[in-house]
């Protein structure tokens, strides 16, 4: 009798894990993480979960804010190695074809980020802005903690 109870609670833990399983999968599938290259590796540094595919998120901060020198929608996100060089070949054909939203800031955008920031996430703004401010809260501090480094490569997962 204690081993069909025993039987029952793995079977009803192995349920758990797998109902588990299934709800970090859907969330993952809807996460859309902002990159960054951290000693060499592409590291994810804050994540957002929009219901959509949204483009142009850091275009748009470029054009209204000056923020970044260089923004474009990328196959994939180019390496720090290779910021003096060409960029056009990590460049995507269309929109359909990126993977990420590449933008390339410096220490010299950190005004414009924090003040970027304080605009979007001042309170009665929507809540796609407020989560925007968060993402650039994240770029901003991240840029700030590492005075040592010219140039930035964020990316944001489309």
């Amino acid at each position: 009798m204690a081993s069909d109870a025993e039987y029952q609670m793995e079977l009803e833990a192995e349920a758990a894990a797998h109902d588990e399983f299934l709800r970090r999968a859907q969330l993952d599938a809807t996460c859309r993480p902002l990159c960054c290259w951290v000693d060499g590796e592409l590291d994810e540094i804050w994540d957002w979960e929009p219901a959509t595919r949204i483009l142009d998120v850091f275009e748009t901060l470029h054009a209204e804010t000056g923020l970044g020198s260089v923004v474009f929608l990328a196959v994939d996100v180019p390496p720090e190695s290779e910021l003096d060089g060409d960029l056009t070949p990590r460049h995507a054909q269309s929109p359909d074809d990126a993977a990420y939203e590449v933008i390339i800031v410096s220490h010299d955008d950190e005004v414009v980020l924090e003040a970027a920031q304080a605009d979007l996430g001042a309170p009665g703004r929507p809540a796609r802005d407020r989560v925007i401010a968060g993402m650039l809260g994240a770029m901003a501090e991240f840029v700030e903690s590492q005075p040592e480094r010219d140039k930035f490569v964020f990316a944001r997962t489309l």
